[in-house]
């Protein structure tokens, strides 16, 4: 079973164009996290709740979701895991985050700011440049809970995990302006002109690139 985790705030929509047959997907779903708990530790119980410990696991992250695909192999037996527009290790975050990090930038800004500020800086970030996908990304940021928003961006700047593994498929665009690829620690797959958003505008695409993979059964790259 391939499970789908998707980034903040997002659900199924964001893989609306990945087209992974003859592979069975599931979801991933949020669940309410506890406050100041870690991604670890939230990734454990995500996984309790819905992964099916008895069958293969593949594991596919988005942004936040590879974060805590990453984390999930540590508490279960994860046969597979790709990462998409993401980072494997805390170390690849930006310099901007890193000091968003040291300062706790978030600790002042009232939650209803950083959303109107999401909304204001969202399209130069996840690089969207049609109508569809901004009207798609903006609905994301409305419809995220302000709870979930909060603790989610104080998880992740409070990450730890360093620890590069070579079994990780990483795919990145090389117009990522969120994690951009001159961070990265090792080098991703890379999809030419691929923004943070890249599972929605280039879903054929991406979906290829993890078919090929999965039917060679080798991560190689």
């Amino acid at each position: 079973m391939i499970y789908l985790i998707p980034g903040l705030g997002a659900d199924h929509r964001v893989f609306k164009n990945l087209n992974l047959k003859p592979y069975q997907t599931q979801l991933i779903n949020w669940i309410n996290p506890i406050k100041g708990e870690s991604l670890s530790n939230y990734a454990k119980r995500l996984g309790d709740n819905q992964v099916n410990p008895n069958e293969e696991i593949i594991l596919i992250g988005l942004s936040m979701g590879g974060m805590i695909a990453k984390e999930m192999m540590q508490h279960f037996n994860v046969s597979k895991c790709i990462i998409l527009s993401s980072v494997q290790v805390s170390n690849d975050f930006s310099p901007s985050i890193k000091l968003a990090r040291y300062v706790k930038i978030h600790k002042f800004i009232p939650i209803t700011k950083l959303r109107r500020l999401n909304h204001l800086t969202a399209n130069y970030f996840f690089s969207v440049k049609d109508d569809i996908s901004k009207r798609a990304l903006h609905k994301t940021i409305d419809e995220t809970d302000p709870w979930f928003l909060e603790w989610s961006i104080d998880a992740i700047l409070n990450w730890t995990n360093e620890n590069l593994n070579p079994n990780i498929l990483h795919i990145q665009g090389n117009r990522d302006r969120i994690f951009p690829i001159t961070h990265l620690s090792k080098k991703p797959i890379i999809v030419e002109g691929g923004g943070h958003w890249m599972v929605v505008e280039k879903g054929k695409e991406i979906s290829d690139i993890i078919l090929k993979h999965l039917d060679n059964k080798t991560f190689s790259y």
